[in-house]
């Protein structure tokens, strides 16, 4: 009889026990309805460097550009669409390949945060294959009302085109002098 008290009260306790335990998960999914959900959307967590290791580690052309055309780039049915832009060169600050002419078009690869047909645009670009790709999350800096809002460490500021020029050329001589 004692056994069959003490069963009785362990499997009541394990009940309880197993019921809270349910309950308290119910209660936590209802109380995070922002928990993260899969998006078919393109995303990264772009590196971030400084003006030095921009130019002596990572860059390939710097310049000025509009963009002429944006088209789709259909990668595979399994990996994520990109667009193709093409740009123009307005101002060839930088080309470490020595490469392009000014009259040349360039082709920028991206998966996400595209650039649009008409507009402006101070950028930053790696060259891999036939295609440039922006080197961070800095490299891509919008023309708005004439003037360019550079956040690259060691170079920041807002700028015209003939100020970050000027500013560009200065800094640019003095990393290389180090």
């Amino acid at each position: 009889m004692k056994k069959t008290i003490i069963s009785v009260i362990l499997i009541a306790f394990f009940t309880v026990g197993t019921l809270l335990a349910i309950l308290s998960i119910d209660n936590i999914e209802e109380s995070a309805p922002n928990t993260p959900q899969y998006s078919p959307e393109a995303s990264a967590d772009w590196p971030i460097y400084d003006f030095n290791t921009l130019m002596n580690e990572k860059t390939d052309l710097v310049a000025f550009i509009t963009v002429e055309s944006v088209e789709d780039k259909k990668v595979s049915e399994e990996k994520l669409n990109a667009k193709l832009a093409t740009l123009k060169i307005t101002k060839l600050l930088y080309d470490n390949r020595n490469s392009i002419d000014i009259s040349d078009t360039i082709l920028l690869d991206q998966a996400f945060e595209y650039v649009n047909v008409g507009e402006s645009y101070l950028l930053f670009l790696e060259k891999k294959v036939d295609y440039y790709y922006e080197v961070d999350g800095h490299s891509k800096i919008k023309e708005i009302n004439g003037k360019y809002q550079v956040n690259i460490e060691g170079i920041e500021g807002s700028f015209t085109q003939k100020t970050f020029e000027d500013k560009f050329t200065i800094t640019l001589q003095e990393i290389k002098k180090e």
